[in-house]
Order: structure tokens, then C-alpha cells, then sequence
């Protein structure tokens, strides 16, 4: 026996939307809690047009539908099988993705797919939830305003904004212009007239003659000078209006001074999570702030400014010391940057090394002389890979803090706890798990 159902009703104009609706929210979850492939493998600052492939499970297309009860009993006969014999059980496979396949789900065997989205859309999804620390001394406004500027000047406008100092000058302009030719006639004229007068003809038919050429000279001068008066005085086309513009007024301005530990300890593995953390935190700050400036700062017992490039490529052999990284962090805030003005992040990735009689110059920099923590916004501390010698060898061992660490902790309880951010990532997958933890909207908000 079988049943067809048929819908009779009407089908309204938006009938789907709300169907769709629903399909446009399942998928946008999975995109916000899909890790891309691509972010932070690339330069920190990315770019616009670049996409992101995000798998998305088949159940997020699953929709509603009829199926037959499966209860009673079913026969069903399997050609070429030579390995089973009636009665034998066969046990389901201990994977919950589907077995063997691996690609499909567990609930109807079908596969994931991938979706390639542009790189600005997936982290208008995934910044979705999150927001910056709201610090009491931030140094930005929300709103970009706009200013009126001088932009040169018009030939039409309100006769309030005339410029009669530009104007006049360009009657003076035109006026020149014009009359320059019919200057240079009457000049040529009255040399011709000097040159008559000075010769005296016997001849009484040439003294007529020249005569007549001086009637003739002195009625040109007259028009030349007529036509010379016509011009002066203002004309529509001398008046010059003052124009002015709205441009937008820059309000907002950051610098992210990323800070990263290039000794021998930090392996390509952490230097990659490193670079995953970079590039989430410089793209979550520059949509805040669309003019960002980045600084590379890269440390061993020295340290050194870089470009990005050689930040992540270079690897020297010898002792970590931190201070030096966070002394020259200040110093290029006191020569290049008004901390009163720019919003200052600084971001520092390591694996906990540093040397014990350094962590007493970690302290001072940041809260004593350096004063560093009262020039910026936030200071964020990420932990990579995981540290040797602190218990991680052993499952049964408990877990150590690092020295820097339990520094960077001192630090962060003695000032606004979300002005100093510690996060341990083990794993290139976590930064994104770690960061929407970290920079998790308040509930009040």
C-alpha cells in the first residue's frame, strides 16, 4: 500500500522565504564555526578579493519530508556476496562520520561540500560576535565625521562666498589679455605718426597723401581706444566664488605592534599559529579602525624592527630576553605615534621562554619607568605550541605556567583585567576557537 500526499493550498507570492530564510541561518552557522583554510597563510594583511573555503555539511540542506515507517520485518537479497552467510551479525562501524567513506554524515550518507567565500564576508560572519575590550581611556570615536575644506574656486555660487580679491585679479587677467593686441596697434600708430611728422614734402599731391594717412592713423587710435574702454570693468565670467567640500575628517587611527620571539625554540609549527593569531587580530582591528598600521618586532636576546617578511622567516640561535622587544615598542610609540591620539594594540607571540632575572625588566617596562601599559589599548600575550620542561611530557605530571607567563599574569591583575589578554594555543585549529573566546561580546551588550 502506498500513500501521495498533495498540497492544495495556494501558494502565496513569499511563500519560501521563510523556508529560505532558515536554510540562509543553518549555513551561516556553519560558516561562523568553520575554521579557514586560507586565513593567516598569506601576508597579515590579506586582501579583499580573496575567498576562503568553508565546509559546510550536507544536513545543512536537509529539509523537511514524508518517509515510510520502518518497522516489521524487511528482506532483501545482496548479489556477490561471498562473505557473509544467513544468520551471520554485522557490527556498524565505531565512526560516527560514516565509516569507510569518511565524507558523509551519519544521519542519510551524505557527503560535505565546500563553499568558497570571500575572504571580507567570512570575517563579517565569524567578527560577528565578538567586539574590543570597552576601555574606559579609548581614544577613538564611533563615528566618522566629515568637515567642510576649501576646494578652490567656482564661477558660480552664493554671493556670500565671492572672493573679490580673486576676482578683481582675474578682471586684471582678462583685461590684459584682451587689450594686449590693441596696445600693440596703437603703439605701431603712433610711430607711423612720429615718422610722418618728422618729414616735411615739397610735393603738394604726397603732402596731401600723408595728411590723409594721419586722418586715417588718428580715427584708428580712437576706435582702438573705444574698444580698449568696452572691455574694462567686471563681467560675469571675472567673478571667482569661494568652493567648499565635505571630506571626511580622520578621527580614527590604530598601530598594532606585533611582537614575536624568533630564538630557536620557536619552530616553523609556532610560528604558523603565530601568524593565524596575527592575521585574525590585525583583520578584527582594522575593521574598527579602516587606517591600521602595522610594526614588526621580532626578539631573541636583542631586538630588532622588520619587515614582514623577514618577521616570520628569521630564526637565530641564542637566549630570549622580552624587555628588549617591549623597550623598543616604546620607543617607537614616543617617536612615531601620539599615544593621546592613535589607538595602540600590542600583541606578543612566544613559547614562554625568557630568562629569569629579565622578568623584573618585563614588570618595569610595562608598569614602572616604561609606563608602557598607559599608552596603549590592549596588550595581548599568546602562548604557542607547547612548552618544554612544564609538565607537558607526562600525562599524569600537572601543568606548569611558563616564567613569562606567570609575569605577564603579575601584570595583567594589577591593571584592567581585559587590557592584558593571555591565551595558550597548542594547535593552528584552536586560534580561532581561542579568539572568539577572548574577544566574546558581553552579555550587557
Amino acid at each position: 500500500m502506498s500513500f501521495i500526499f498533495i498540497d492544495r493550498r495556494r501558494a502565496g507570492k513569499n511563500k519560501s522565504a521563510p523556508n529560505r530564510q532558515r536554510l540562509i541561518k543553518r549555513i551561516r552557522s556553519f560558516i561562523k564555526s568553520s575554521n579557514p583554510q586560507n586565513i593567516g597563510h598569506g601576508p597579515i594583511a590579506g586582501g579583499s578579493n580573496t575567498t576562503s573555503p568553508v565546509k559546510v555539511a550536507g544536513s545543512a540542506l536537509e529539509e523537511p519530508y514524508f518517509a515510510y515507517a520502518q518497522d516489521g520485518y524487511q528482506s532483501m537479497i545482496i548479489i556477490g556476496n561471498t562473505e557473509y552467510d544467513r544468520g551471520d551479525r554485522i557490527d556498524f562501524p565505531e565512526d560516527e562520520d560514516g565509516g569507510a567513506g569518511g565524507a558523509g554524515n551519519g544521519d542519510n550518507g551524505e557527503d560535505d561540500f565546500l563553499i568558497n567565500i570571500a575572504r571580507d564576508e567570512f570575517l563579517d560572519l565569524f567578527f560577528e560576535d565578538c567586539e574590543l575590550p570597552n576601555l574606559k581611556n579609548e581614544k577613538y570615536t564611533e563615528k566618522i565625521e566629515c568637515t567642510n575644506q576649501h576646494a578652490g574656486f567656482s564661477n558660480s555660487g552664493n554671493p556670500t562666498q565671492l572672493n573679490i580679491v580673486r576676482s578683481f585679479k582675474q578682471m586684471i587677467g582678462r583685461r590684459s589679455a584682451l587689450a594686449a593686441p590693441l596696445l600693440a596697434e596703437i603703439e605701431r600708430l603712433e610711430a607711423e605718426l612720429d615718422q610722418l611728422a618728422l618729414g616735411s614734402p615739397a610735393d603738394t599731391e604726397l603732402e596731401q597723401a600723408v595728411l590723409a594717412r594721419a586722418a586715417e592713423i588718428h580715427q584708428r587710435i580712437a576706435v582702438l581706444h573705444t574698444r580698449i574702454a568696452a572691455v574694462s570693468g567686471f563681467d560675469k565670467v571675472d567673478l571667482r566664488f569661494r568652493k567648499k567640500e565635505a571630506r571626511p575628517l580622520k578621527t580614527v587611527s590604530a598601530v598594532l605592534i606585533l611582537m614575536m620571539d624568533i630564538s630557536g625554540s620557536m619552530d616553523e609549527n609556532k610560528k604558523t599559529i603565530a601568524r593565524r593569531w596575527f592575521a585574525l587580530l590585525y583583520a578584527f582591528i582594522k575593521r574598527k579602525y579602516p587606517d591600521t598600521e602595522l610594526v614588526f618586532i621580532a626578539h631573541t636576546s636583542e631586538a630588532f624592527e622588520m619587515n614582514e617578511g623577514d618577521f616570520f622567516s628569521t630564526r637565530v640561535n641564542g637566549g630570549t630576553a622580552v624587555s628588549p622587544a617591549l623597550k623598543m615598542a616604546g620607543q617607537i610609540i614616543r617617536e612615531r605615534y601620539n599615544s593621546n591620539e592613535t589607538n595602540i594594540y600590542i600583541c606578543h607571540a612566544s613559547d614562554g621562554d625568557n630568562w629569569a632575572d629579565d622578568n623584573s625588566a618585563v614588570m618595569d617596562e610595562l608598569l614602572g619607568q616604561g609606563n608602557l601599559l598607559n599608552k596603549i589599548q590592549m596588550f595581548s600575550y599568546v602562548e604557542v605550541g607547547k612548552p618544554h620542561g612544564y609538565g607537558f611530557s607526562k600525562a599524569s605530571a600537572p601543568k606548569r605556567d611558563t616564567n613569562l607567563w606567570e609575569t605577564y599574569d603579575r601584570v595583567r591583575v594589577q591593571v584592567q583585567k581585559k587590557k592584558v589578554t593571555l591565551s595558550i594555543i597548542e594547535s593552528a585549529e584552536e586560534c580561532y576557537r581561542v579568539f572568539k573566546k577572548v574577544f566574546k561580546k558581553s552579555r550587557t551588550q
